[in-house]
């Protein structure tokens, strides 16, 4: 049997809960990294130390203050860390070994989107769409404006409306989901693209060939709608069309079988 620095017995029961308990620790610290609710967890371990410091000193007036903080302090918390909590719920129900238990029709949210390009299509409006799929996005998502509103028509049209402060750059959907708008993404050398495809293009390329992200281009001058994945892109002619193709490119991803990768930029 081993003791900790204390001299207390330490059983194999307390040696795996204490594994478990910092590893969990490290999950959370590695989901927020990155955040503005990184800072907040930092503050909140700093009062939890500060209170477990006064219950060992028997500092009277520091536990009571602490024991106090405590009543109100996880209903905060739970108001506060609210984006966070559901994107966490999101990422564990995501998960191979529970992806299985509840099938996820998207083709609402692709029938709805493809109207909504093809709307764009037709006004001669410019826009960059990336839908996330196995690899998430985040660090993207916070570089941009994040919204976190639900997938409609009328929302990218607002997004990519000339006059909008929103309009530059790309929005990332996951889900029936835009998380974020105005996302700025990296540029690479693509000099087997044809010389008429501009930024949107060459951007939407990039992230393609960095991710496995399907990246959709409305093009401002001619209207076409293209669609870039991997090495490959592809011009729709369609809403039905390009929805088609959507389905197809996300059921590719529900046939594999192997561990989900690394997020972009982790």
């Amino acid at each position: 049997m081993f003791t900790n620095v204390f001299g207390i017995p330490l059983t194999p029961l307390d040696a795996l809960d204490f594994l478990i308990s910092w590893y969990l620790v490290y999950q959370v610290l590695r989901f927020l990294r990155g955040t503005r609710g990184m800072y907040i967890f930092l503050g909140v371990s700093i009062l939890l130390i500060v209170a477990l410091v006064a219950q060992i000193l028997e500092l009277a007036t520091l536990s009571w203050f602490a024991g106090t903080l405590k009543t109100v302090g996880l209903v905060a918390l739970v108001i506060i860390f609210q984006p966070e909590i559901r994107r966490a719920l999101i990422t564990i129900g995501r998960n191979p070994l529970f992806r299985e238990l509840v099938h996820e029709d998207v083709s609402p949210v692709l029938e709805e989107l493809s109207r909504a390009v093809f709307f764009l299509s037709r006004r001669r409006i410019g826009a960059l769409v990336v839908l996330e799929r196995r690899i998430q996005l985040e660090e993207l998502i916070e570089r941009g404006v994040r919204l976190d509103a639900r997938l409609t028509q009328d929302l990218l049209f607002a997004i990519f409306q000339p006059q909008s402060p929103l309009h530059d750059g790309a929005v990332i959907i996951r889900g029936d989901r835009v998380m974020a708008a105005r996302v700025i993404l990296p540029l690479l050398p693509t000099e087997d693209l044809p010389p008429s495809f501009g930024t949107r293009h060459q951007a939407a390329r990039s992230l393609a060939l960095e991710t496995d992200a399907v990246c959709l281009v409305v093009s401002e001058e001619s209207g076409a709608v293209r669609t870039f994945v991997g090495r490959s892109w592809k011009q729709l002619r369609s809403p039905e069309e390009l929805k088609g193709h959507l389905q197809e490119l996300f059921a590719e991803v529900e046939e594999r079988e192997e561990e989900p990768e690394v997020g972009f930029g982790a």
